[in-house]
């Protein structure tokens, strides 16, 4: 509630990452997979969003992720961070941004004060990003593009087109 009001507090049943997807969704029929997204060296098209967060999800679902699992994000692109940070939402998990440019003995310390069990990473960043995981509760790794010791991003929207995860 904001400073002066006195009404009730309302509470709404969407959360950013719903609506996110619903606009993603809405966008992708007006405009077809134009850009929504887009930092130096990737774009992120509306239809693109609006399919893989979903598929992404189910697959984390799939790899054990549970609701309230707290998930680190160390990435520094833009499109490949929001793709995440709502993936692991949307999986009912909780995203934990980590700073792009922190040293592996900082990234140990933010995974292990944050409880992280997984972790989202990718680029340049994801050797420092596994030096930390291996100093953490990290149990499973995520990645973007081709990390040695880390599960391809691909291949959690693969597993999450599979069906409905297991209970």
């Amino acid at each position: 509630m904001l400073q002066g009001d006195t009404g009730p507090l309302a509470v709404s049943d969407t959360t950013v990452t719903q609506a996110v997807l619903e606009a993603a969704r809405e966008n992708a029929v007006r405009y077809r997979d134009r850009s929504a997204l887009a930092d130096s060296g990737q774009e992120l098209g509306y239809g693109h969003l609006a399919e893989v967060v979903p598929a992404a999800a189910g697959g984390l679902l799939r790899h054990g992720v549970r609701a309230g699992d707290v998930g680190a994000i160390h990435l520094a692109g833009v499109c490949d961070l929001a793709l995440a940070v709502h993936a692991v939402t949307a999986a009912g998990a909780v995203p934990a941004p980590l700073p792009a440019g922190a040293a592996p003995a900082e990234l140990a310390a933010m995974l292990n004060e944050t409880g992280a069990r997984f972790l989202l990473t990718g680029g340049e960043i994801a050797e420092r990003s596994l030096a930390a995981a291996e100093r953490s509760y990290v149990r499973q790794v995520f990645a973007f593009g081709d990390v040695p010791g880390a599960t391809p991003f691909g291949r959690l929207v693969e597993a999450g087109t599979g069906g409905p995860p297991p209970v």
